[in-house]
C-alpha cells in the first residue's frame, strides 16, 4: 500500500469515529434504573479533519485526568447506592443516608470535596479514613463509628460508614429532661471511645456534640475523625477544631514543646458536657471564653458534687491536672454495678487478710 493510500485509509477511520451518530433506533441508549452516569462537562464538537499527511513523528496527545472519556465514566456512588438522602452538610462536605443495592443495608456515605488543591485536600481527607480504618480493626471497638469503605471519584473522596440515629446535639434537643444519669452515660461512652484511641496513640482534637452520634444500639459514639492525628508521628502545626471547645494549650503550642494532646480531648469533652447542662451555647471568643479557660464557670445546683468535681478537673487550665479517660472511667464515671462489684472485691480482700493474720489454735486429739 502506497503512502497516499495509507493517508486516505487513516482519514476514513478518523471520520468514522468523529462523524455524529445518526438518529436510528439503535443510537439512543435507554437510561438504566440500576446504573446512572455522571457527566463532567458537555462534550465539545470535534473539529473537521484537515487534509494533512500523518507521519510517524506526529505526537499523540495523551488523555489527561479529566477528558471526553469521563463522559461515560460510571459513578460508583450512584451505581452501588440508592434512596440517597442528605442528613448533614458543612465545610467538611456532605453526609448522605444511602441504601446499598446488594446487601440492602443503610449506610452513612460522606462526600469530601478535594478541590482546589488536590494533593493537599486528598491527604487531609485520608486522615479520617486512616483513623477510622485503624479503630475499626479493634475487636471490641463499639464506641467509635464503624468504617466500611473508602474510594476516590472525580473531585471527591467518599467514606462509607455506620449509620446512626442522630447526633448528640439533636438527641438533647428532643430529650425532655437532661438528668445527671444521662450525662454520665454520655461521658462514660465517649471516654470508652477516647480510651481506645489514646491507647493507640490517636487523638481526636474535635470533640463536640455534633461529632458524637447516638447509635441504634443506644450507645454514644465518636465520629468525624477528620482532625485526628497519630501522636507518635506528629510534625508541624497541630490542627485546631471548634474554638468553643478548644483547650487553651493548643493556642500556645510551640514546635519544640511536647504536649499531651490526650488532655486536650478531655477538655473538649468537659466543655461539651458543660454546654449541655447549662442549656446555653458556649462563647467562641471574648471575656467569657477566657473565664472558662481560667476555671471560672458555674454548674446548676441540682447536680451532684461528684459531677462538679469531675468537670472542674476536666476543665483545668493545666493539662497535667486533668484526668485521663481511663481515670474518669475508674472514678467519677464508675457504674453502680461496678461500684457494687468493687465493694464486694474489697470486702473479700479484707476477709482474706484477716484470715491470714489470725493464728490457728492447735487442738490435742483425745483418745
Amino acid at each position: 500500500m502506497s503512502g497516499k493510500e495509507e493517508t486516505l485509509k487513516c482519514r476514513e477511520i478518523i471520520e468514522m469515529f468523529t462523524e455524529p451518530l445518526k438518529e436510528t433506533q439503535h443510537s439512543k441508549v435507554p437510561e438504566s434504573n440500576f446504573i446512572k452516569r455522571r457527566k463532567i462537562s458537555d462534550v465539545p464538537k470535534t473539529p473537521p479533519v484537515q487534509e494533512t499527511k500523518l507521519s510517524a513523528k506526529t505526537p499523540c496527545k495523551s488523555r489527561g485526568p479529566f477528558s471526553i472519556w469521563d463522559e461515560f465514566e460510571v459513578s460508583r456512588y450512584d451505581s452501588d447506592f440508592t434512596d440517597m438522602e442528605v442528613i448533614g452538610s458543612g465545610d467538611f462536605g456532605t453526609v448522605y443516608r444511602a441504601k446499598h443495592r446488594l446487601d440492602q443495608m443503610f449506610y452513612a456515605v460522606k462526600e469530601i470535596r478535594i478541590e482546589p488543591k488536590p494533593q493537599v485536600s486528598i491527604n487531609r481527607a485520608l486522615q479520617e479514613a486512616l483513623a477510622l480504618a485503624a479503630s475499626s480493626s479493634w475487636d471490641d471497638n463499639v464506641y467509635i463509628i464503624r468504617y466500611h469503605n473508602v474510594w476516590l471519584e472525580q473531585n471527591s473522596l467518599f467514606l462509607s460508614m455506620e449509620l446512626c440515629d442522630c447526633s448528640l446535639s439533636k438527641y438533647i434537643e428532643r430529650s425532655r429532661d437532661v438528668s445527671e444519669q444521662l450525662l454520665k452515660k454520655i461521658m462514660r461512652d465517649v471516654c470508652k471511645g477516647l480510651e481506645k484511641l489514646h491507647r493507640s496513640n490517636i487523638v481526636h482534637l474535635d470533640i463536640k456534640a455534633e461529632n458524637i452520634l447516638f447509635s441504634f444500639t443506644h450507645k454514644f459514639k465518636l465520629a468525624d475523625l477528620g482532625l485526628a492525628r497519630i501522636t507518635t508521628n506528629l510534625v508541624g502545626e497541630i490542627p485546631e477544631g471548634d474554638s468553643r471547645y478548644l483547650a487553651p494549650e493548643l493556642l500556645e503550642f510551640v514546635d519544640h514543646k511536647i504536649l499531651d494532646l490526650t488532655k486536650a480531648d478531655i477538655f473538649s469533652l468537659g466543655a461539651t458536657i458543660l454546654e449541655i447542662l447549662s442549656e446555653k451555647p458556649l462563647p467562641s471568643r471574648g471575656t467569657e471564653w477566657h473565664k472558662l479557660r481560667e476555671g471560672s464557670f458555674s454548674v446548676p445546683s441540682h447536680f451532684s458534687h461528684g459531677l462538679k468535681t469531675a468537670l472542674t478537673r476536666m476543665l483545668a487550665k493545666d493539662p497535667s491536672q486533668r484526668p485521663s479517660a481511663s481515670e474518669l472511667l475508674n472514678t467519677y464515671l464508675l457504674s453502680e454495678s461496678k461500684q457494687l462489684l468493687r465493694g464486694y472485691r474489697h470486702y473479700t480482700h479484707l476477709l482474706h487478710q484477716q484470715l491470714r493474720a489470725k493464728p490457728y489454735k492447735k487442738r490435742k486429739l483425745s483418745v
